[in-house]
């Protein structure tokens, strides 16, 4: 966790925050993205936990949490991943993975922090597109619909 860089020198150096050194070294090197050290005269970097990254940046100190609609699911993950359309973390930040939209309920496009319900009068044809019921059918005025009811006889 400490360097000399010159012949003769009396005491070593300390790594600062967000670098490491060997034995021996004459020089820090910075954390890797996706690693840290927290602490000044480190002697290795620490990987990210799952669901947290170093956005992609080299000599960090800490990690922070994936944002909503994002997840890093490995240790270590220098960048968190968009969801794919049609899933989406439940707004939580710092996820492991994202999980599909339940029916009734879209992410139209990638990087949703949480689905939404269709219209009332449409339904989810895929976890990523709502379709309008085709007349003789109906929601019934509620959203979120997984489907179109038939109308009863008489409506």
């Amino acid at each position: 966790g400490s360097f000399s860089d010159k012949n003769g020198t009396v005491t070593c150096t300390l790594c600062s925050k967000g670098s490491f050194s060997i034995a021996n070294a004459t020089m820090c090197n910075l954390c890797a993205p996706g690693t840290f050290s927290e602490n000044d005269g480190s002697a290795e970097c620490t990987l990210c936990e799952a669901g947290y990254s170093t956005e992609g940046v080299r000599g960090e100190d800490k990690c922070v949490a994936c944002p909503a609609g994002q997840f890093a699911a490995d240790p270590g993950t220098g960048s968190c991943s968009k969801c794919a359309a049609g899933t989406s973390t439940d707004n939580e930040a710092g996820a492991h993975y994202c999980t599909d939209c339940p029916a009734g309920k879209i992410a139209a496009e990638e990087g949703a922090a949480n689905c939404t319900a269709c219209n009332a009068g449409s339904y989810s044809v895929s976890k990523k597109l709502c379709a309008v019921c085709k007349a003789g059918h109906s929601t019934e005025g509620k959203s979120g619909a997984a489907e179109c009811e038939p109308c009863a006889a008489g409506q």
